[in-house]
């Protein structure tokens, strides 16, 4: 398929990926961001709220802990990201 045939328009929202690992942090950091199913919800749901993001799509395993976001948050996004954390 063309681009033209699926009448895309160019988005200019950032994409942006915030997270820490076994590679990057200690164990104790790690695991401090490690949440339930209920907490998950609540965080990924303040995201969008607080911070006014379009999307936010947590990815977190027993060595990493990932937040990708897409929306109209700025330079700081990651530092917010955190906080909200």
């Amino acid at each position: 398929l063309e681009p033209q045939s699926l009448n895309l328009s160019p988005v200019n929202l950032p994409f942006s990926c915030t997270g820490i690992s076994c590679h990057s942090s200690s164990f104790a950091a790690l695991s401090s961001v490690s949440l339930g199913c209920d907490e998950l919800l609540a965080f990924m749901k303040a995201l969008k709220g607080i911070l006014g993001l379009d999307e936010v799509v947590v990815l977190a395993t027993c060595n990493r802990f990932e937040v990708y976001t897409w929306g109209r948050l700025g330079s700081e996004q990651s530092n917010q990201v955190m906080e909200v954390l």
